[in-house]
């Protein structure tokens, strides 16, 4: 026997060890219900410990190894239970992973295209005034009575963008890129 004696197994099954000896005798219980090589061990230390008549005390030995076998079962079913939670947290983190990452590189995409923009040029005609400029793009823009644009210095990104408020006639120039 590797970890237990025969004496002191033998004083368990007897119901005469002290508390001490059930609790050493019970984990080593406890620790060898799970190794492969427990049926060859169990088998020879029962061969040594003599047998026993007292009907009552196999009936509570027997009780004894049975509740160990529950507790083993109901451990492994917790652990089993550990995992799939484990599992399943370790995979809403991964989908929140994601889920940021692919946030942030749009959130760096949107603001690549907005630092673009340097600064914004507003020009206006009044009641009566024609008046034609030409965009940083190269497009000639006419505005009419009272009409007032917006327009970046630059055009960056993927748009050209203006405001207008009123009329305007407008000769956009051709950019296969925007």
């Amino acid at each position: 026997m590797r970890f237990i004696d025969s004496e002191l197994m033998e004083k368990y099954l007897q119901g005469r060890a002290t508390e001490e000896e059930r609790t050493r005798v019970q984990m080593w219980l406890m620790l060898n219900l799970k190794s492969s090589d427990s049926d060859r061990d169990f088998e020879e230390l029962l061969n040594r410990v003599p047998p026993v008549e007292d009907r009552r005390r196999m009936e509570r030995v027997l009780s004894n190894l049975k509740a160990m076998v529950v507790t083993d079962k109901r451990q492994k079913s917790y652990m089993r239970r550990q995992r799939m939670k484990n599992l399943l947290l370790y995979s809403a983190v991964a989908s929140l992973c994601v889920a940021l990452a692919i946030l942030s590189y749009s959130f760096a995409s949107m603001r690549r295209d907005m630092g673009q923009v340097a600064s914004w040029t507003e020009i206006s005609a009044a009641y009566g005034e024609v008046r034609e400029l030409q965009l940083p793009d190269g497009s000639h823009i006419w505005l009419h009575n009272d009409t007032k644009i917006t327009y970046p210095d630059s055009f960056g990104g993927r748009k050209r963008q203006v405001f207008v408020s009123g009329e305007i006639y407008a000769e956009i120039a051709s950019d296969r890129k925007h």
